[in-house]
């Protein structure tokens, strides 16, 4: 009788252990849901807010233009699209070094005649490639604007000032995919939020050297 009686009192006594493990793996299945949400809608937010920040009105883009640099925009160009990711990447704070901040693409009325104006964060400007690659995953669909030439023949540096900074550009003499002769122009320079870059590709057959000089000189 008294060894069912034990038998009885242990059958019927808490498992405290093995309630706890479930209780702790419950809790943690959903925190990890939660955490899954929220993952999946900061992206969400941050993909949608990217989309919307592509400006595809000319007007609008020449405004974002601005206030990039202030510069006299080459005869025969517009503003053509653009992207505005300043307050995407500010979000959690600063955004991080070599951020795109802004960029706009003008479209000049020759068919080699691109310019491109492009802004990040910090004192470093993306490279050639960092630009591209961030073109293609931002605005995929001005990748194609971004034309690839070989560097061609330095044939000639100015210097400017922009923003209290002094700034360096380099002209050089190419030929296109297309095998058009074209200036290949890119620079550095500051901006009111971090670093400025330009790349300009112009028909030789519509600017002469002296040309393509005074709208570098104009930038301040």
């Amino acid at each position: 009788m008294a060894d069912d009686q034990v038998f009885r009192a242990d059958e019927t006594r808490p498992r405290g252990n093995s309630a706890n493990v479930w209780i702790i793996a419950g809790i943690g299945c959903g925190v990890m849901l939660l955490l899954c949400c929220g993952a999946f809608g900061a992206f969400f937010y941050w993909g949608a807010g990217l989309a919307r920040d592509i400006v595809a009105d000319p007007v609008e883009a020449a405004a974002l233009g601005q206030q990039i640099a202030q510069f006299d925009l080459p005869e025969g160009y517009q503003a053509k699209a653009g992207g505005n990711f300043g307050a995407i990447f500010g979000l959690f704070g600063q955004p991080p070094e070599g951020a795109p901040l802004r960029f706009v693409i003008y479209e000049g009325d020759d068919p080699a005649g691109t310019l491109l104006l492009f802004e990040s964060a910090g004192d470093r400007a993306p490279t050639v490639q960092e630009r591209r690659q961030m073109t293609r995953s931002y605005a995929p669909q001005y990748a194609g604007d971004f034309p690839e030439l070989k560097d061609g023949e330095l044939v000639e540096t100015v210097e400017a000032t922009v923003h209290g900074e002094p700034a360096e550009f380099q002209i050089r003499s190419t030929t296109d995919a297309d095998q058009r002769e074209v200036w290949n122009v890119s620079g550095e320079f500051r901006t009111d939020e971090g670093r400025g870059f330009l790349h300009w590709v112009a028909s030789r057959e519509q600017f002469d050297l002296d040309q393509i000089k005074q709208v570098l000189e104009s930038f301040e």
